[in-house]
């Protein structure tokens, strides 16, 4: 029996333990409240003294709830841990397909360099072609007007060969440049095989090993 000052007049409150976990009302009390851990152990022993550990003040029963708050603790994480497995394989996956994206990627703009290399050497071709007749032609010629026109023409046309051999130069260089980020891209896409092959492998180890646990803490669980 405990009494409260309560405008001005004492009120009296009254406590009993049911079960060993439950404080609540008795004659002349109205509510009562769930006890646990720390607060039922005052309860039921009393105030700690001297050396006295907190095991040595548990009760079977008290035993027992601590031991299912720690199973459903663990059966909570490894529950979510395997809920959480098919997404952490995906991101694995999708890191995987972001370097083999890559890699295509560069591939692909070697390949277009190159094609429009072998389109401007097929060009030059065809200027150097005119150029090699105009000259046959020039030999051929009989007044200085023709000479000046025939002059005029392979001018043009090595004009137009000499702009068609630049586009060739640089798309050679730019294939070049090309190459190399293919070269890395190949490299960092087995890199990451590599280390994506080694993580499902872990992800895979850690699955059964959860499972195991769940499995473990659920029995145990069920058996208290």
């Amino acid at each position: 029996v405990v009494g409260h000052a309560h405008g001005g007049r004492a009120r009296r409150t009254c406590t009993w333990r049911w079960a060993g976990f439950m404080e609540g009302p008795s004659r002349g009390c109205s509510r009562g409240r769930l006890i646990i851990g720390w607060s039922l152990v005052r309860i039921q022993a009393g105030p700690f003294s001297g050396a006295r550990r907190l095991t040595d003040f548990m009760t079977p029963d008290l035993e027992r709830l601590i031991r299912r708050q720690h199973l459903d603790t663990t059966i909570d994480e490894a529950r979510r841990e395997i809920a959480a497995h098919p997404q952490r394989l995906a991101d694995a996956e999708t890191r995987l397909g972001e370097a083999t994206q890559a890699l295509d990627t560069a591939k692909q703009r070697l390949k277009t360099s190159q094609d429009a290399r072998r389109d401007l050497e097929k060009e030059a071709a065809v200027f150097q072609g005119r150029l090699s007749k105009f000259k046959e032609q020039l030999s051929a010629v009989k007044t200085n007007r023709e000479y000046t026109a025939m002059q005029h023409e392979i001018e043009a046309a090595q004009r137009e060969l000499g702009v068609v051999e630049e586009k060739v130069l640089e798309r050679m260089m730019e294939a070049d440049a090309v190459a190399v980020d293919v070269k890395q891209a190949e490299g960092a896409l087995a890199a990451e095989q590599k280390a994506i092959e080694a993580e499902k492998k872990t992800l895979t180890e850690e699955l059964t090993n959860v499972e195991a646990s769940l499995t473990e803490a659920s029995e145990t669980r069920a058996a208290l």
